[in-house]
Order: structure tokens, then C-alpha cells, then sequence
């Protein structure tokens, strides 16, 4: 699996900005706001989709939360899959595929590359439409 995605952020034709993305991601070192409210006191750590639109009950700002839980982002990817992947419409191990290209226990490098393509250019607009500007630089604070 690393070496998928290690393919895709080696990929030529993708941009610098989007490689640069995978690569933060990988690698843990996005500045979500539960980690930049450590850091700066003016970050507040609830997840900033969930705050704009449902205020006081927006939940902490957290890899999962961000890319795959929040009602926000879940609508933009059952859209997403609907019109990019119907075949993962009723998928049981979509969180698996979402986040690694595949199920568990398909290995077919084909699967995993073209998924992964999908959903790392997924995660890659819903944090460039999060954080538009802000917190783009690597892991310093």
C-alpha cells in the first residue's frame, strides 16, 4: 500500500500543491484546528464546516472527522460516489477504501491506484476549501 501511494505523490502530472498535499497528509502533519488551536489562541478547534453550519454543535476538527465523518463532507462524498464510483455506493469497507484505495483484501494495484486518485483529489478540495490560504506550510507552528 505505501508504495501506492507513494506512486501518486511521485505522479508528474499531478501539481506541486496537490503532491504537497498527499505528502502532509501521509505523513501526519496537516494543521487541523484541533491541533493549530494548540498553538495559536485565536484557532478555535471545532471543525469549521460543522461551526459555519450548525454553530454550537460542531465537533472537534480531527483527520476523520474533516475527511470522512462530517455531515458536510459526507454529503460531498456520497455525491462524489455516486457520480465518480457507483460501484462503492453499498460497499460494507468503504472507510477502508476511502482511505487506503482498497478493501482489506483486495490487492489488485489498478484498484487501489484509481481510487486513490479520487479520494485523495476528495480530501485534497475539502481541505483546500477549508483552509483557503491558512495553515498551508508544513508541520512548524
Amino acid at each position: 500500500m505505501l508504495h501506492t501511494w507513494m506512486g501518486l505523490w511521485n505522479k508528474m502530472f499531478l501539481n506541486n500543491d496537490f503532491r504537497q498535499f498527499i505528502f502532509f497528509e501521509r505523513n501526519n502533519c496537516l494543521k487541523l484546528n484541533t491541533r493549530a488551536s494548540h498553538y495559536l489562541p485565536d484557532v478555535d478547534r471545532k471543525c469549521t464546516f460543522c461551526r459555519i453550519i450548525y454553530g454550537s454543535k460542531a465537533e472537534d476538527e480531527t483527520y476523520t472527522h474533516l475527511f470522512f465523518e462530517c455531515r458536510t463532507t459526507k454529503k460531498l462524498l456520497n455525491h462524489t460516489i455516486n457520480n465518480l464510483t457507483p460501484e462503492l455506493a453499498n460497499i460494507q469497507e468503504l472507510k477502508s477504501i476511502f482511505w487506503l484505495g482498497r478493501e482489506y483484501t483486495d490487492l489488485r494495484t489498478d484498484t487501489c491506484t484509481k481510487y486513490l486518485l479520487i479520494f485523495e483529489t476528495f480530501r485534497y478540495i475539502i481541505w483546500k476549501k477549508n483552509y483557503p490560504g491558512k495553515f498551508q506550510a508544513p508541520c512548524r507552528y
